[in-house]
């Protein structure tokens, strides 16, 4: 199975286990806010990240595998949902729960979330996705609220296993499912 994450989007992309990478990759689409999407082969007990070299090998182009690999990580299963601070979190085993994040209309549309205002979102970790619906009555409270849980509880809980990190900023997707400007946590 060929599902997707999130790399650095520089010419040396982050490996499954979220450390650096002497592979270059050049397939990677941009996301926002400097990261990337990039292919992964899932086997039951590894992960391994798709190469440039290793492309030659499918019979798919690379925009079929990006396709493919989105349907593939729209369907991968969500273990945990529940409130976190001023998120709501979505947790699971998979180490794909953060690549949720590059179809985020799915995802709205699949928990039935009510954002008509837009949705903040951070994935700080490969298997988590915290995302919440804008409120706009109150969104300075809002943001200060998020930012300091991505600071403090965030980077307690997963700090410690920072080879999984991907970001610690909050991101701001548009009702259109445009992304609009980052927030630096």
């Amino acid at each position: 199975m060929i599902p997707m994450s999130f790399a650095s989007e520089s010419a040396h992309a982050s490996s499954g286990a979220g450390q650096s990478s002497d592979l270059p990759i050049t397939y990677i689409r941009p996301f926002t806010a400097g990261l990337a999407t990039a292919l992964y082969l899932d086997f039951p007990n590894s992960v391994s990240l798709v190469t440039d070299q290793s492309l030659a090998r499918y019979p798919l182009s690379v925009d079929e595998l990006f396709h493919y690999g989105q349907i593939n990580t729209d369907n991968e299963p969500i273990d945990t949902k529940q409130q976190v601070g001023p998120f709501t979190e979505l947790l699971g085993e998979s180490p794909f729960i953060a690549g949720k994040a590059a179809n985020i209309g799915a995802l709205v549309s699949n928990l039935q979330i009510n954002a008509p205002h837009g949705l903040f979102f951070a994935i700080p970790q490969r298997s988590v996705l915290l995302y919440a619906p804008i409120d706009p009555e109150d969104i300075s409270r809002q943001i200060l609220q998020m930012a300091d849980y991505m600071r403090f509880a965030v980077m307690e809980e997963f700090g410690k296993n920072n080879g999984y990190a991907i970001s610690r900023d909050i991101f701001y997707c548009l009702p259109t499912g445009e992304f609009g400007p980052d927030y630096p946590g």
